[in-house]
């Protein structure tokens, strides 16, 4: 079934791929962005572990890990009444001390539709704001 709603954005970060990948995979680090509460995690970071995500006036969401290559790939899904929410962030080398991060977002199932009209302008904004928020949180990291 194809997507109701996609978006997609990416920001260079200073790091390598595999540093991107090991900070956004240590999931405390995802209250980079200030509207996360809290995030937890059923031990590592690979396919198959599920969490949650409290962010600020919502009620905590429950996500899985249903894919995870290290350090390229992975998908986090999310279901909702009606639909899935994926989210696809890959972890592109452009050179040794540089990566692009991409994050993709899908909305997929029988309410995906009016789901997007309302999530959809948020996820827009919030996925453009918060990259560069990681990619500055990463660059930080790596500074002596």
């Amino acid at each position: 079934m194809p997507a109701a709603y996609e978006f997609e954005h990416a920001v260079d970060v200073a790091a390598s791929s595999r540093a991107a990948w090991e900070f956004w995979t240590r999931v405390e680090n995802w209250k980079v962005d200030p509207h996360v509460e809290w995030v937890t995690i059923d031990g590592e970071f690979r396919e198959g572990a599920t969490g949650e995500t409290k962010q600020q006036g919502q009620p905590p969401a429950r996500w899985r890990v249903v894919e995870a290559r290290p350090p390229e790939r992975s998908v986090i899904a999310v279901e909702l009444p009606g639909a899935t929410a994926r989210f696809e962030m890959s972890f592109e080398p452009v050179s040794q001390d540089a990566s692009r991060l991409r994050q993709r977002i899908t909305l997929e199932g029988p309410q995906a539709k009016l789901l997007a009209s309302g999530l959809g302008p948020m996820f827009d904004e919030g996925v453009r704001m918060g990259m560069r928020r990681l990619a500055d949180a990463i660059a930080k990291s790596r500074e002596p």
